[in-house]
């Protein structure tokens, strides 16, 4: 009787557990890290002598162009396309640029990049990301392959370039020689940035300032 007893006491336990999980996983949805980021208005940076073009100016040039940003369960795809100007680039033509994410790549969520931080390119000042990574992008001129695995770097973060291109706060421009790089990023606005490097050169510098959201995980508290 004692044993019967003792076995019922489990199994209404065991009852009361399963009940508790179910009511928690319906009560609580399964929340899926997915990003869906169209995005539009890329400014081309720099020059072979002035990669970064921290000051802005004629080497900040605005471009035709769009993309897409797709990620979801560990896995999604960078699709981008631009007319590169046509004068102090090597870069000619209509330019399309594709990248799939997920196996081997490096990707990091709602962390801080460039800087001192050890993630993102260095020689930018310190942002906040929301989803950044590192990918293997191949190259197409017009309808033409012409380069496969070409190592970059790309972020949604907040803000770094300024309306006129540059990157400073008030009137202190930015350089990787100051000890603050922390005071140069705008949370009020978002941006993507693709940069593309060739060993430890970057051959392309491509920021987007127009970015919206189609979906993005629940809880993010974007601009």
């Amino acid at each position: 009787m004692d044993t019967l007893r003792t076995l019922a006491i489990i199994l209404a336990i065991a009852a009361i557990g399963i009940g508790a999980l179910l009511y928690a996983s319906h009560d609580r949805p399964v929340t899926v890290d997915t990003w869906k980021v169209n995005l539009a208005e890329p400014i081309f940076i720099g020059s072979r002598d002035d990669r970064f073009a921290y000051a802005g100016g004629p080497t900040v040039r605005p471009v035709d162009g769009s993309g897409r940003l797709e990620f979801a369960g560990g896995r999604g795809s960078i699709r981008i396309r631009f007319t590169s100007p046509a004068e102090g680039s090597e870069w000619t033509g209509t330019i399309a640029l594709r990248a799939s994410l997920g196996g081997s790549d490096e990707i990091e969520r709602e962390v801080m990049i460039n800087g001192e931080t050890g993630l993102g390119e260095p020689r930018l000042p310190e942002t906040y990301a929301y989803i950044a990574g590192k990918s293997d992008f191949t190259l197409y001129s017009g309808f033409w392959r012409v380069a496969r695995k070409v190592r970059g770097f790309w972020s949604l973060t907040h803000a770094l370039r300024k309306e006129d291109g540059s990157i400073r706060n008030q009137g202190l421009v930015y350089s990787p020689l100051l000890r603050d790089k922390t005071v140069f990023s705008d949370p009020t606005r978002l941006e993507f940035t693709l940069i593309l490097y060739g060993g430890d050169e970057v051959l392309l510098d491509l920021v987007f300032r127009g970015v919206t959201i189609v979906r993005s995980p629940p809880g993010e508290d974007l601009p």
